[in-house]
């Protein structure tokens, strides 16, 4: 799946945003635009997300796909897996353009798509979590019931858990591993091959 014209839209976009970013002094940095049936989305999903979002969606129901441009992941995991839960039940499907990037909490927004498109030169990037006290994902037991947040998720959204193991060993909480199209095939990320 290729979208045409998403490179000039999200040009205008991004500056766009960065005029309503000053204009309505969005306490988060997450943009949205609708484009006929693509919804364009930048920026850090935050407390305030799903909120936006769901607006978003009501506002336009002829979304379809969101087309994930620049984001470099969340700030409010539990809000991040509730708007990704949202997107899933509303059957939109998610699409990382070639030149487009995503890591941590806003791969788990990705997943959520179904279905799931990445086009070749799209980065996807992964790590392990650190909470506020400081501990990792990577260095607690995995029988420890912190794991079950996402394990579930991904559970729900038909990723195998061996992905969210993948992501503890990929980059420490402070650091950003991005995946090779390999791995995004062998983890089932993509519901269409990517053909790299």
């Amino acid at each position: 799946m290729r979208i045409t014209n998403w490179l000039a839209t999200g040009i205008a976009f991004g500056l766009a945003a960065a005029g309503l970013a000053t204009a309505e002094g969005f306490d988060e940095r997450l943009f949205l635009q609708a484009d006929e049936n693509l919804g364009l989305v930048e920026g850090t999903i935050g407390p305030e997300s799903f909120r936006r979002v769901n607006q978003f969606l009501n506002d336009h129901p002829e979304v379809q796909v969101l087309v994930l441009i620049d984001m470099p992941g969340s700030i409010d995991d539990e809000t991040n897996l509730r708007l990704a839960r949202l997107i899933r039940n509303l059957g939109i499907d998610t699409y990382v353009p070639e030149n487009g990037q995503i890591a941590s909490g806003a791969v788990d927004l990705f997943l959520a798509g179904n279905r799931r498109f990445a086009e070749c030169g799209a980065r996807i990037g992964v790590h392990s979590w650190a909470d506020s006290d400081g501990a990792t994902g990577d260095a607690i037991a995995r029988e420890h019931p912190q794991h079950r947040l996402y394990l579930d998720y991904y559970a729900e959204m038909g990723i195998d858990a061996d992905f969210y193991w993948f992501t503890l060993g990929a980059a420490p909480a402070d650091d950003i591993y991005f995946m090779n199209p390999g791995e995004i095939a062998r983890f089932g990320m993509v519901t269409e091959p990517q053909g790299c």
